[in-house]
């Protein structure tokens, strides 16, 4: 098995938790901001650790670079937007069965597209990868239709 299956299987089951955690912790608190600064937090101190571990390592991830470091950034900057999304898609009463699948049939799609307009594909798609997208825009359509009440 490739080593980056591991990653993905682990950021599939990290994110997978992630709304049904933010609206746990939104109900206990009593507060989207509260909640925010928790999952900035977290990011921070999950930042800090891991950096610490590879420069254990030896792995000198601290090399910056003048053209990669605004974008990376700017990433960041997506990351903590999109987490502060789901917090106030909660606060305003999204559930996470209902929050979750949006979410995370949506941003894969334009992922695909933001990274094929990034990095063009050298050869065009076939109809299976429009009739994929097509595919998940419906199934998403399906699951609110039929979402519990």
């Amino acid at each position: 098995m490739p080593s980056y299956l591991v990653f993905i299987l682990m950021t599939i089951v990290s994110w997978g938790m992630y709304v049904p955690m933010v609206h746990a912790t939104t109900g206990i608190l009593k507060s989207s901001l509260r909640t925010y600064v928790l999952v900035c937090a977290a990011y921070f101190f999950t930042g800090v650790i891991t950096t610490g571990v590879m420069i254990a390592k030896g792995m000198s991830p601290l090399q910056w670079d003048a053209k990669g470091s605004p974008l990376g950034l700017f990433a960041g900057a997506l990351g903590a937007i999109g987490a502060l999304g789901i917090v106030l898609a909660v606060l305003n009463g999204g559930k996470p069965y209902v929050v979750a699948p949006l979410v995370f049939s949506g941003a894969p799609l334009v992922a695909t597209f933001v990274g094929m307009m990034m990095h063009p594909p050298k050869t065009a798609a076939e109809w299976p990868f429009y009739f994929g997208i097509v595919g998940v825009a419906i199934c998403t359509g399906i699951t609110m239709s039929y979402k519990p009440q």
